[in-house]
């Protein structure tokens, strides 16, 4: 595994994006409308995976990760380090 931190760019830029989208939410959503910000979030959350997959490519398995790692601490952790290093 390569010691130096890979470039987190991507992952940051769909991170912002998914960010704001879960500012889009309300409750006077109609169920047809909560139902599709739901399948957003979901598109989303598996381009955060991509970005992620894409971003460490030289460590990870591009296809695990759109597969299984979405926004949460582990992705924010791994892009606030890359950031600090900058």
């Amino acid at each position: 595994m390569p010691d130096t931190l890979p470039n987190m760019e991507r992952t940051e830029k769909t991170l912002h994006v998914y960010d704001m989208h879960q500012w889009t939410f309300t409750t006077t959503m109609t169920n047809a409308k909560i139902n599709a910000w739901f399948e957003k979030e979901k598109k989303l959350g598996q381009a955060v995976g991509e970005a992620f997959g894409h971003d460490t490519s030289d460590r990870n398995n591009f296809d695990t990760c759109r597969d299984l790692v979405r926004p949460g601490d582990f992705v924010r952790g791994c892009v606030k380090k890359w950031k600090e290093s900058q």
